[in-house]
């Protein structure tokens, strides 16, 4: 599954097939098997948070995720994530972004 796909899951399914098919995305994908499944969760609720804004098109925007990730920074040590998980976070995010 692609990322265009993903967006079509977005605006013709409901919100639990989405994250569903969200979290095989992040599965099928090899560049983000570091991600722990705690992580991929973080991810998913990021993302799930701007779904109204992915199905209407408008994707999520620069501001929002620079905000979101500044908030994930600041919170890194208690949710346990690594520069490379942030890193991962944000090329995820990026993805969505209008």
């Amino acid at each position: 599954m692609d990322i265009q796909e993903l967006f079509e899951v977005a605006k013709n399914e409901n919100s639990d097939r989405f994250k569903l098919k969200f979290t095989n995305f992040l599965h099928e994908h090899p560049q983000y098997a570091n991600l722990s499944q705690e992580n991929k969760k973080i991810v998913i609720n990021l993302i799930y948070k701007h779904i109204d804004a992915i199905r209407e098109g408008r994707g999520i925007s620069d501001y929002l995720i620079t905000k979101e990730m500044h908030n994930l920074y600041e919170k890194r040590l208690e949710l346990k994530l690594t520069p490379k998980d942030l890193e991962d976070i944000k090329k995820i995010y990026g993805l969505f972004e209008k």
